[in-house]
């Protein structure tokens, strides 16, 4: 059987909502369906879908719902973008709600944090080696790196 054919054997479309529901296997605790597209390999229902109407999905992207049904494969109720247009498309919805850029923790405030934002400043005004500094500071090298190109700590002043 094609591929197509074999997909479309799972959905049974919704007249009103227009979902397209996927009735074969699924993830519970995701909810979203799967497809076996070849060789064992199995992929999320809705992502196969996208693939079988619309063609292939750039690397990084997701395949997200209009709908926000997941089990719906309807290829007109689905989009493509990042984690973060995902996201403000959850927030928007009210699924989720996002933090303020104000109630984001950053530089010392961050519980992972290393080093305190004083420590920071030294680091960007000192002309010790991105080594010395690691070691005085108990870091790998690179994070004294990422803490000198802004990389990390980018909200110390």
């Amino acid at each position: 059987m094609k591929l197509m054919a074999r997909f479309m054997d799972k959905v049974v479309q919704v007249p009103i909502a227009g979902c397209w529901i996927w009735t074969a296997s699924h993830i519970e605790s995701v909810g979203y369906g799967r497809f076996g597209v070849s060789n064992g390999e199995v992929e999320y229902a809705h992502r196969a879908s996208w693939r079988l109407f619309c063609g292939e999905i750039p690397k990084g992207m997701y395949v997200c719902h209009h709908c926000d049904v997941r089990l719906c494969v309807n290829p007109h109720h689905l989009f493509l973008g990042t984690a973060a247009d995902n996201m403000r498309d959850a927030s928007r919805k009210n699924r989720i709600v996002l933090p303020t850029t104000e109630q984001r923790l950053r530089g010392e405030k961050q519980p992972m944090s290393k080093l305190t934002n004083d420590q920071v400043r030294h680091v960007r005004a000192s002309e010790m080696s991105n080594a010395a500094l690691a070691k005085k500071f108990g870091v790998d090298p690179s994070a004294i790196s990422r803490i000198r190109s802004r990389r990390t700590y980018a909200s110390v002043q």
